[in-house]
């Protein structure tokens, strides 16, 4: 089954996202009261837009539970396409810390307002959360301004929250966090697999991935730390439940390979052993005409066995976002296949 259900691994860029301002915001959501859920919603340009069945082009939010431990909320938003129609939608996906404006928020009758940075540096983001307000007429329970930033060049686009809940369109077992700078992971110095394990959570599979482009991170905390935790959890109820609660996302068009011991995988042959194992994936990619926009690797949460011949696999697989459609038919055409739920 194709998982398209995140880690379009983000291509980080340059720049420094600030953080908000600690006289503006603040993470205790409890001075306001206001819902204490997370969920998903579909955005439209227009208040009051309705879903296409055919084809409906939209932009895919999911809201994150507010967490005293995670000092805040996550937002994942990225452009989704549902329906029968043939369109070619790139998720664009992109990750965003938010803290509450309690001061706005305590004059406006129960509505709450979230600001947050990008991760990667390349915007920032309002969201105005209606759900609780007890005097206003709103025209949608949410409404977001984001504000994309692109070089020297920076556009702003206000979306509206329709009724109907986004749903994704494959029942995805995949999911990427977006992880930050200064230790900032929900689960810290603890592995991966145990943290989620004690939340409740169980992992199949965890892994790490980072764009094929890296430049210098910005040093806030909130910024992007150029690497993604790739999960795999046993259902799709699991998926949004882990969306919800820490602010997963969904896994955009990756695909994957096994890995075969004795250094004969093909991205070994021939290369440098002393470089990353990662850096060598990219310039193989790049070889066979097959650029990535992010790879790494991926492993089973509870060790498996192999056999001891070179031509046995390892135990893990490779992990990698095709640059583009071409990118990704040649690949395929070299044996990797869509990740498997």
């Amino acid at each position: 089954m194709r998982v398209h259900a995140f880690v379009a691994v983000t291509v980080l860029m340059g720049g420094c996202a600030s953080d908000p301002s600690e006289d503006a915001v603040s993470s205790d959501e409890a001075m306001v009261t206001g819902p204490d859920d997370g969920g998903t919603w579909k955005l439209y340009a227009q208040p009051g837009a309705q879903s296409d069945p055919q084809c409906d082009e939209h932009t895919a939010l999911v809201l994150s539970r507010f967490s005293t431990e995670r000092n805040g909320r996550r937002a994942v938003l990225f452009d989704a396409l549902s329906g029968s129609c043939k369109k070619l939608v790139e998720p664009q996906q992109r990750s965003y810390h938010l803290l509450l404006d309690s001061g706005w928020s305590r004059r406006h009758c129960g509505s709450l307002r979230y600001v947050g940075e990008r991760l990667d540096g390349k915007g920032n983001i309002v969201i105005i959360d209606h759900r609780k307000n007890n005097c206003d007429a709103v025209e949608a329970e949410l409404v977001v301004e984001e504000t994309i930033r692109n070089n020297d060049e920076s556009r702003t686009q206000t979306m509206h929250a329709a009724p109907e809940a986004w749903e994704p369109t494959v029942e995805s077992t995949w999911l990427g966090f977006a992880m930050q700078q200064c230790n900032q992971n929900p689960w810290k110095d603890e592995d991966p697999v145990a943290y989620f394990a004690s939340k409740g959570f169980e992992l199949e599979a965890t892994g790490y991935v980072a764009p094929s482009v890296r430049h210098h991170a910005c040093l806030s905390c909130v910024c992007s730390a150029n690497l993604n935790l790739v999960v795999k959890v046993k259902s799709a109820a699991a998926a949004k439940a882990l969306a919800l609660e820490y602010g997963f996302g969904p896994v955009h068009d990756a695909l994957t390979t096994g890995a075969t011991q004795c250094g004969t995988s093909p991205w070994e042959e021939g290369q440098d052993p002393a470089k990353p194992e990662v850096e060598r994936l990219f310039s193989w990619a790049q070889s066979v005409q097959a650029p990535l926009a992010g790879g790494g690797f991926i492993k089973p949460a509870q060790p498996v066995s192999v056999c001891q011949s070179c031509s046995c696999p390892r135990g893990d697989s490779a992990f990698a976002i095709p640059k583009d459609a071409s990118a990704s038919a040649q690949l395929r055409s070299l044996g990797w296949t869509d990740l498997e739920n």
